[in-house]
């Protein structure tokens, strides 16, 4: 059956033959069958017949010539078959017949047939131009040598020769480095046929030769075309398992896709398509390890299927008409250069696309659909410039950039990964699912990125933000971003559940938290994070850790539950809950304060940083102590007079005062005999502490000594009259002690 896809070079007496033969499923009628006679002169089987185990023998050469009478002959395999040879040739001069050889098995199976060599002498020089067709059906060939065109592997061949495969198989072991001259060789493969070559030598195309694969066949031998050679692919597709290099056209029927590679097969192998591909079927690339590459301006209108291994184009035409889809499922797609791919891609299953050929930037301008993974590997940028509306995968960004430049390029539905290489940037407000990995997330001016509307469970990305646009926090999942994110001076907008920042790097990033949402400041270094963004709205923010609010937060209005230090160095509005051995602390203005459990407010830097705390004043609307809190003030400073100080509208007390004096060395300030301190400024004080009462005085500690009066005077409670112990109290203490207070 000869496929006439594009008009192509007549092979007088060939076609009417392979109409017939083709079509049949039982053995053709072709002319008589007489026996097996050897010729008196070398071992040559001039006349066809059965053929059974030994007949001929493995040392015989079974040769058909178009001398013969009949010239068109069929050989019957009953059981496996041996020859040292199979020739088919022109062996006359001036005898132009044509040949036609044909090869059935009738054993019920597939029979095999055994042969070092088949080779084929249309028309050598000095005989007349023949044409001859060798078909097999149903066979099981075995040629150790593969496959010989003219004598010596020559150019010398006059006439044509075509090998018709018909649900039989041709498997060679052929290693030779010197690739067989195939000139005016056809191969035409149906009904699941396969010509392999187990080994790597090659067939070189030449003359009108021409490779017909149908029906699922499979060519398995590294080949190569001139432009004069053409590919064509029949109903039912046919695969290339091995290397190509074809300059001829490639012309594919409807029905079936040019594949090459095989799944499974880990070798590299290579296809380079430099002929135009035409025809409505499509290209797959199945195997694992299988490059192809497109040089030509196509038209083919069929989808390429990427199952394995890597496609590479240079620019929009390689890839056929519009219309098509890229469809991944394993596979790989190189584009080279910084044209843009206007074909949508598929992701069927996870696909990989790799920009590092591209020197730059590369474009998706069309839909991007499926359920797959795609991962972005190489330098440069991949940029999503159509909608991906459909696609309900994820993104994975091993290297390079991947730019998000449509609003709808991204779903709620999509989680984006950014490994250590890799950078996601937002150039156009848009939607994930969810941000992971040790990468770089880029949110640019004036766009925001929303996430976790669909997260069941927030991921920890631990890399780097940057970029000046909002991140907002949706839907019922936490969030959790520990890398850097001092670099990120945009807004986070917490609309639901968690967000959770531990990097330990200070952030200047601004926070709005909405009603029911919590914003999380967690770290476990032993430093403190300073927050240098502005906090707005009515949810909760939890410390954890050790930072410092530095901005000003004065129109929070929420809840603040402090699990460690905080240090108010700005404004900070709502109500502040300070835990269980938590301390707040700081230089700022607070609303309201609540200490529970042993909470403790000590202004001031963290008093649990090895170089312990400098003082400082906190004015708050109210402070309320609980049972076992304590108020902790620190008098400190170069002159008399200085020392913590609490300012505020309204002061329940509770718990213990605590005074710390740290005298020198590790400070450079004691008070003199008689120094006052007002360490808390209020007109509206009630209650009392637990461990000293009004009028009482109160020793000190930290490496200082001494003792004040705690009085509740108008406008505040002052500490006064400092006095230090008698020196044969001083003495009881040790010298070392009576030696520092002496100036």
């Amino acid at each position: 059956m000869r496929m006439n896809l594009v008009p192509r070079p007549s092979k007088t007496g060939i076609a009417v033959a392979l109409a017939s033969i083709a079509t049949l499923s039982t053995v053709p009628a072709l002319a008589q069958t007489t026996n097996w006679t050897q010729a008196t002169l070398g071992d040559m089987w001039q006349n066809p017949g059965n053929w059974s185990a030994g007949v001929p023998t493995a040392d015989t050469t079974a040769e058909f010539d178009n001398d013969a009478n009949p010239i068109i002959n069929r050989v019957t395999v009953s059981a496996d078959a041996f020859a040292s040879r199979l020739v088919f040739l022109d062996d006359v001069a001036g005898i132009t017949n044509d040949l036609n050889v044909s090869f059935q098995d009738t054993s019920g199976g597939i029979a095999t047939l055994n042969t070092q060599l088949l080779e084929f002498r249309p028309g050598v020089a000095g005989f007349g131009v023949v044409e001859m067709q060798v078909n097999f059906f149903d066979m099981n060939v075995v040629s150790d040598d593969g496959f010989q065109f003219g004598p010596n592997n020559t150019a010398t061949v006059l006439g044509d020769t075509f090998v018709f495969v018909n649900r039989s198989t041709i498997r060679s072991n052929d290693d030779n480095s010197t690739a067989i001259n195939g000139f005016n060789a056809t191969f035409e493969l149906v009904n699941g046929s396969h010509v392999v070559n187990d080994g790597t030598r090659a067939i070189a195309f030449r003359g009108d030769g021409e490779l017909v694969v149908s029906g699922g066949s499979d060519f398995g031998w590294n080949f190569n075309t001139t432009a004069n050679n053409q590919v064509f692919i029949g109903s039912g597709g046919g695969r290339l398992s091995k290397s190509a290099n074809l300059d001829g056209s490639v012309n594919m029927a409807s029905g079936g896709p040019l594949t090459f590679g095989r799944n499974g097969d880990t070798t590299f192998r290579s296809a380079v398509l430099n002929g135009v591909v035409a025809g409505p079927s499509g290209i797959t690339i199945d195997g694992d390890n299988y490059d192809v590459q497109l040089n030509a301006s196509n038209t083919f209108t069929g989808d390429i299927l990427l199952a394995g291994g890597r496609l590479l184009v240079n620019g929009g035409p390689n890839l056929g008409a519009l219309g098509k889809d890229i469809v991944f499922n394993g596979g790989t797609y190189a584009p080279g250069g910084s044209f843009a791919t206007a074909i949508e891609t598929r992701f069927d299953g996870d696909g990989t696309i790799d920009t590092s050929r591209t020197g730059g930037l590369h474009a998706l301008a069309a839909a991007t659909k499926g359920t797959g993974t795609l991962t972005k590997t190489g330098a440069g940028e991949l940029r999503l410039d159509r909608s991906g509306a459909n696609f309900t995968g994820n993104y994975v960004i091993d290297e390079g950039m991947l730019r998000v430049n449509q609003s709808n390029a991204v779903n709620e539905r999509n989680s984006v990964t950014i490994h250590a290489d890799g950078r996601f940037q937002i150039s156009q407000t848009a939607t994930v699912k969810d941000v992971r990995g040790s990468g770089i997330l880029a949110v640019e001016v004036g766009t925001i990125l929303r996430m976790g509307q669909l997260s069941p469970a927030g991921p920890t990305p631990d890399g780097s933000i940057f970029g000046t646009g909002t991140i907002l926090k949706q839907g019922g999942s936490f969030q959790r971003f520990s890398g850097d994110n001092s670099g990120f001076a945009g807004n986070w907008d917490v609309d639901a559940r968690r967000l959770t920042l531990a990097g330990p790097d200070a952030a200047f990033a601004d926070a709005a938290v909405a009603a029911g949402a919590t914003l999380r400041l967690e770290q476990f270094a032993d430093t403190t994070v300073s927050y240098d963004g502005r906090i707005s709205g009515t949810g909760t923010v939890e410390v954890i850790g050790r930072y410092n609010i530095t901005g000003n937060s004065g129109g929070y209005t929420g809840d603040t539950f402090v699990d460690g230090f905080l240090g108010v160095d700005g404004l900070l509005g709502g109500n502040v809950f300070v835990g269980n051995d938590s301390i707040l602390g700081g230089d700022g203005t607070l609303g309201d304060v609540t200490l529970n459990g042993t909470g403790r407010i000590a202004p001031g830097t963290d008093p649990l940083l090895p170089a312990g705390s400098v003082i400082g004043s906190l004015e708050t609307f109210s402070l309320t102590m609980g049972d076992d809190s304590s108020m902790e003030m620190q008098i400190l400073g170069s002159a008399g007079g200085e020392g913590d100080l609490i300012t505020a509208n309204v002061v329940q007390l509770d718990g213990d005062l605590v005074v710390r004096l740290d005298a020198a060395p590790v400070f450079t300030f004691e008070p003199s005999v008689g120094d006052s301190f007002l360490i808390v400024a209020s007109s509206n004080i009630t209650g009392s502490f637990d461990n000293v009462a009004f009028g009482e005085r109160i020793e000190v500690t930290g490496s200082g000594v001494g003792s004040f009066t705690v009085l509740n005077i108008d406008g505040g409670i002052l500490l006064a009259d400092y006095q230090i112990p008698e020196p044969s109290v001083l003495g009881l203490l040790g010298a070392g002690v009576l030696l520092m207070r002496r100036r």
